[in-house]
């Protein structure tokens, strides 16, 4: 009779699997956050775009009141701007405005949401479909991602 132990073998692989995960990109890093003035702390999100480059990503971040009812059709009100308490998820897209874009932007659009999808990195709702909203007054703020290590790869 042969007799198989599955302990060490079973720990191996959950070891296995753990340091997979640990080793993907970005992963071991904590999320990207930054302090606003007068508002508050958001969390953002680690991307790849243009399949190489690493960029933080910080989504719909509030620049103003909502342009709802009585403040519809004005300019925006960026005095008293909205603020919040703790950490604030900052690695979704907000709503867009309502607005018929001219067949030029309605391409960039389109090929700008490709891109962003095909390299979200981090977790976060990296494109898909577009919500529209009159409460649409939001940042999308990019920024290179300066704290990553450069590979010392020759490229042939």
């Amino acid at each position: 009779m042969v007799t198989v132990s599955t302990g060490p073998s079973r720990t191996f692989t959950r070891l296995a699997l753990l340091l997979s995960l640990l080793c993907r990109g970005g992963l071991g890093r904590d999320p990207p956050t930054v302090t606003i003035p007068d508002q508050g702390t958001v969390m953002g999100m680690y991307m790849k775009m243009f399949r190489t480059q690493r960029v933080v990503a910080y989504l719909g971040i509030p620049y103003a009141q909502a342009p709802v009812n009585e403040k519809r059709f004005t300019p925006p009100v960026v005095d008293n701007l909205p603020s919040w308490e703790g950490v604030k998820n900052a690695t979704s897209m907000a709503p867009q405005c309502w607005h018929m874009p001219r067949d030029t932007h309605r391409r960039h659009n389109q090929l700008f949401m490709e891109l962003i999808r095909s390299g979200d990195d981090g977790g976060g709702d990296g494109g898909g479909e577009r919500q529209y909203d009159e409460d649409c007054l939001f940042l999308n703020i990019y920024i290179p991602d300066l704290n990553r290590k450069q590979s010392s790869r020759w490229i042939e």
